[in-house]
């Protein structure tokens, strides 16, 4: 179904810390799928959009800022485009397999002959 959408929503309200610094699968999803998404600019996400500029950050979560975003990459053609192309190739680099090589090294690191 992601790969049918057009835009993903991933907007979360700050109730604490585990949403402030969390880091939704959802988001990994969305740029496997090569859409963009709307994301609350908490830090992991600000993080991320700097090594990727898939994202469109949101500041807060209210209903005007959410209605701007959608109609600025609805009237602004270029700018979808382009966070669609980010996500693609974010979506390429960011996979399970290319993370899995570094996990399994940490633990080699740290548990020897196993």
């Amino acid at each position: 179904i992601t790969n049918r959408a057009h835009l993903g929503l991933n907007l979360l309200q700050n109730k604490g810390l585990n949403y402030y610094y969390s880091l939704a699968n959802k988001t990994f999803d969305y740029m496997q799928a090569g859409i963009p998404s709307l994301c609350m600019a908490f830090p992991e996400y600000t993080k991320l959009n700097r090594e990727c500029q898939a994202l469109y950050l949101l500041e807060n979560l209210s209903a005007a800022e959410i209605v701007k975003a959608i109609n600025d990459l609805k009237n602004n053609k270029k700018m979808y485009l382009e966070l669609c192309e980010k996500s693609r190739e974010a979506g390429k680099e960011l996979i399970w397999e290319k993370e899995e090589k570094k996990l399994v090294e940490i633990y080699r690191k740290i548990l020897p002959g196993k």
